[in-house]
């Protein structure tokens, strides 16, 4: 009796000692951490973003020097492109947005994947291989 309350009380711990150790991050199955307004750090959201009735949009001019998104629902649009949501997954990396993008010059199919990092930043994955990401701030009204 006594060594089996000895083996509980060490898996317990070890429970206790994994779950404490365990990084904390965001969970990226929940779409709605993904929506907003989002610039690269360092930009002033004001120099960038409008908000108004309508929703969140890009200050004109356009500044297409600078890297910002807009995530909502059913699209991911930048100063220079507007994608259109097809489906989502979750990926190894976060979650893997299939999209059908325009610009003036071309509309075509291509995949993104999006992740938000512990501290609420968002993520943008270049490709299977890259881990970290360009980062992303969240920007509010």
């Amino acid at each position: 009796m006594n060594s089996l309350r000895s083996a509980l009380k060490i898996i317990i711990g070890f429970c206790l000692t994994l779950c404490v150790s365990y990084p904390v991050t965001s969970k990226t199955d929940d779409f709605s951490a993904f929506e907003g307004a989002w610039v690269k750090p360092g930009v002033s959201c004001a120099e960038i973003f409008t908000w108004g009735k309508q929703g969140t949009s890009f200050r004109k001019p356009l500044r297409l020097d600078v890297p910002a998104l807009i995530v909502t629902r059913k699209s991911i649009t930048t100063a220079k492109a507007l994608c259109r949501i097809r489906s989502t997954s979750p990926s190894q990396d976060g979650r893997m947005f299939s999209l059908t993008c325009s610009t003036p010059l071309n509309f075509s199919p291509m995949k993104e994947v999006l992740s938000i990092a512990a501290d609420g930043a968002l993520l943008r994955h270049s490709g299977s291989n890259d881990r970290i990401g360009t980062r992303f701030e969240r920007c509010r009204p």
